[in-house]
Formats: C-alpha cells, structure tokens, sequence
C-alpha cells in the first residue's frame, strides 16, 4: 500500500484496508491522518472524500517544540499530497475557511460549532 511514513504503521494500513472493505461511497475524514487514508481508498474505489477540517492541523500544538519539530511538517506533506482530492470540505471558522484555501487550496463550507 502506498501509505508512506507514520501512515505505514499497522493501524493506518488496517484503516486503509477496512475502508476499502468498506464499499463506502462516501470517507468522512476528521483529520489529516485519516484524510490521507480516505484519499488512497477513493483512489482504488471512486468514492468521495468529505474532509472535516475543523482544527488548523499544522499549527495544532505549536508551544509543543516537538510537535513543530516533527509532526507539523508531516502534516503539511499529507496536506500537501492529499487535499487537491478532496471532494468537499468543512470547516468550523472563517480564519481556519481562509488558512486551507491559501495554503492547500481547499475550498470549506463553513458551518459554525454551536456554543
């Protein structure tokens, strides 16, 4: 499987192989590591991938040097790679709406969270 990275490891490629058991003709994505299993399964099956993107992924915890130092930039690659496929997209803010159109070219519906 072309999982590459963190998403090698043996709980992303079980995701993998569970969506495509699936038959599913629509991936929910709720983050940026499963956006990347929801793209390679459109790619075998065809189905549509929605990304709910409601946190702005990179900058997660970026008071944490580690998660700057390592996760952050493999984020951005996953982004990278994996958002021109995206079939829609959602998000929770206007700020966040404008970070992934500028940075990743995802165009969000913006549905606000009930306080």
């Amino acid at each position: 499987m072309p999982l590459c990275g963190q998403m090698a490891r043996p709980r992303y490629r079980q995701a993998l192989a569970y969506a495509l058991e699936s038959q599913a003709d629509v991936f929910h994505a709720s983050d940026w590591a499963t956006v990347a299993i929801a793209c390679e399964a459109k790619r075998k099956t065809g189905a549509y991938v929605v990304f709910v993107n409601d946190e702005y992924w990179p900058l997660f915890e970026q008071s944490n040097r580690l998660w700057t130092l390592f996760f952050s930039p493999f984020i951005k690659y996953v982004l990278v790679k994996y958002a021109r496929e995206v079939d829609a997209s959602i998000t929770v803010s206007q700020p966040i709406a404008d970070r992934y159109q500028q940075e990743y070219g995802l165009e969000s519906i913006l549905i606000y969270n009930v306080p």
